[in-house]
C-alpha cells in the first residue's frame, strides 16, 4: 500500500514539474518573440523579404495577366482544341498603368508587412498570456507541497 502511494506521489511530482516547465518554455518563447518584434520595429528592420520587387512584378506581363494592360498571357491549351493565343506585348515603364501597378504592389507589400508584424505581436502575447498562469499555478503547487513536507 505504501509503495503505491509513493509511486503516485512521484508521478504527480513529475507531472507538476513537466507541466511547469512547459508553461515556462511557452512564456519564454512568447517573450522572446515579442522582444524580437519590438526590436525589429524600433530599428526599422524590414520584417518581410520580398524576392520580387513591385517594379519587377509590374514589368512581367505574364504576372499581370491583363489587370493593367488588357493583355492575355499565353497559356497551355490541349492539343485537341487549338486556340489563337494573343501576343504578349512588352511593358511600357513610362505608362500610367505601370505606375499604378507599382503603387498598388508597394501598398500590398506594406500591408502584408504590417499584418505580419501584428501577427507576431499577437502570437507573442498569446504565448505569454497562456504560459504565465500555466507555469505559475504548477510552480506554486510544487512550492506548497515542498513546504508541507518540511
Amino acid at each position: 500500500m505504501e509503495t503505491t502511494t509513493h509511486k503516485w506521489k512521484i508521478i504527480r511530482l513529475v507531472y507538476l514539474y513537466l507541466v511547469s516547465l512547459i508553461g515556462l518554455i511557452v512564456l519564454l518563447v512568447g517573450g522572446i518573440g515579442l522582444v524580437n518584434t519590438g526590436l525589429k520595429s524600433l530599428m526599422n528592420v524590414d520584417v518581410n523579404y520580398y524576392g520580387t520587387s513591385a517594379k519587377q512584378i509590374c514589368r512581367d506581363p505574364n504576372y499581370l495577366g491583363g489587370v493593367y494592360y488588357g493583355v492575355k498571357a499565353p497559356m497551355a491549351t490541349p492539343v485537341a482544341t487549338p486556340t489563337k493565343v494573343e501576343e504578349v506585348k512588352p511593358v511600357d515603364i513610362n505608362s500610367q498603368s505601370y505606375k499604378d501597378c507599382v503603387k498598388d504592389q508597394e501598398e500590398e507589400q506594406k500591408k502584408q508587412s504590417d499584418n505580419e508584424q501584428r501577427r507576431s505581436i499577437a502570437e507573442g502575447l498569446a504565448s505569454i498570456i497562456l504560459g504565465t498562469p500555466m507555469w505559475l499555478y504548477h510552480w506554486f503547487v510544487i512550492q506548497r507541497d515542498n513546504k508541507k513536507q518540511d
